[in-house]
């Protein structure tokens, strides 16, 4: 699944920074894989060069400590600001108006047993609006289909006219 962000780019929002440096790191992996596989290529055809390992260990060293900063400088998951009966209210509205359909079936999420996690989904993201926080959640609840052999996005099994339903929902807790 390919990385996305929602919501306006706001460089003061740690989340942001933080899915800034997951990007920086991405590509300083990718560039030590090209260069470095591109190196050891051309050293076992012709061009024999004696301190290659030591490049390469000191360059996977930097990658390393990168990918550690990365991790330290993580922000805290955000908390929940919903009271425990609000949580319970908008959990039973997600179970009675959303769904999900397949062919013309549909399955209400409170019946599927999708409402609880999809409104815990919610209730940590409200801070962020609820447009980017509905889109979010959908993304973030991963349903098993085939026995669990397989895992989708909620998202991709709602028709669209229910991620308004949903951000109409969360309209009053933002």
């Amino acid at each position: 699944m390919p990385i996305r962000w929602y919501g306006p780019a706001d460089p003061a929002d740690p989340t942001y920074r933080h899915f800034a440096r997951i990007v920086n790191l991405t590509l300083h992996a990718m560039a030590f894989a090209a260069l470095n596989s591109g190196l050891w290529f051309v050293q076992g055809i012709r061009h024999p060069w004696q301190h290659l390992s030591w490049l390469t260990l000191a360059w996977a060293a930097v990658l390393l400590a990168h990918a550690s900063v990365v991790l330290l400088l993580r922000p805290p998951p955000p908390a929940m600001t919903l009271s425990a009966q609000d949580l319970e209210d908008l959990t039973r509205s997600i179970a009675d108006r959303l769904y999900v359909q397949v062919a013309s079936w549909h399955l209400y999420l409170g019946d599927a047993g999708l409402a609880d996690t999809l409104a815990v989904e919610c209730a940590a993201r409200l801070d962020q609006g609820a447009a980017v926080c509905a889109r979010q959640a959908l993304e973030a609840v991963q349903v098993p289909i085939g026995g669990g052999i397989t895992r989708l996005p909620l998202a991709r099994l709602l028709p669209p006219g229910q991620l308004r339903d949903l951000e109409e929902l969360l309209e009053p807790y933002c």
